[in-house]
């Protein structure tokens, strides 16, 4: 029996690294607490040692936003992270975020009214736009979802969910292993 969906509360899922900008974890941050339907909790896989900017940054939201710090002394891969922080999170729903992004205000209303209509579903993503900087000089992708006639080509080689935009339902990810 799967656990009762409760489309209130939704978990957010984000890893963060050495490597991590504070300004992009700030403005990530901003986006999760313009929320149309706010997160019930905040993950934050901190994996490894954090830069001082990027640990003052988070510790500045923490009484902003419902975060959960699970710390981990070195840097084991964002694999790993994600994984203990599936485990951490204490809600069916988990929508993934990565620390430089920034998601729509209605992403997790959007997301949620469609599992809860889709009770099959087990995870639904969306399109993204991605923004480049490359030695002074900004471009611009969007990476649409893959039509159902490219699906079996594409998943060949990748995921063809565009992984930061995902939420999905925590019973049916750990039932795969």
């Amino acid at each position: 029996m799967s656990p009762i969906l409760c489309p209130m509360n939704i978990s957010v899922l984000v890893s963060v690294y050495l490597g991590t900008k504070a300004s992009d974890l700030a403005v990530c941050l901003e986006s999760l607490l313009s929320q149309t339907l706010p997160a019930k909790e905040i993950v934050v896989v901190i994996d490894g040692p954090l830069a001082a900017d990027t640990e003052f940054c988070l510790n500045q939201y923490c009484g902003r936003l419902p975060i959960k710090l699970l710390p981990f002394s070195t840097n084991r891969g964002l694999g790993l992270a994600l994984r203990d922080g599936l485990v951490a999170c204490e809600n069916e729903l988990i929508a993934r975020v990565d620390s430089d992004d920034i998601s729509l205000p209605d992403r997790f209303q959007k997301q949620v009214t469609f599992m809860v209509q889709n009770s099959t579903i087990s995870i639904v993503g969306s399109a993204l736009r991605e923004t480049y900087n490359f030695r002074r000089k900004s471009t611009e992708a969007i990476r649409k979802v893959p039509k159902t006639s490219d699906l079996s080509r594409k998943n060949r080689t990748r995921n063809p969910l565009n992984h930061p935009t995902v939420m999905y339902k925590k019973s049916h990810v750990i039932s795969c292993g």
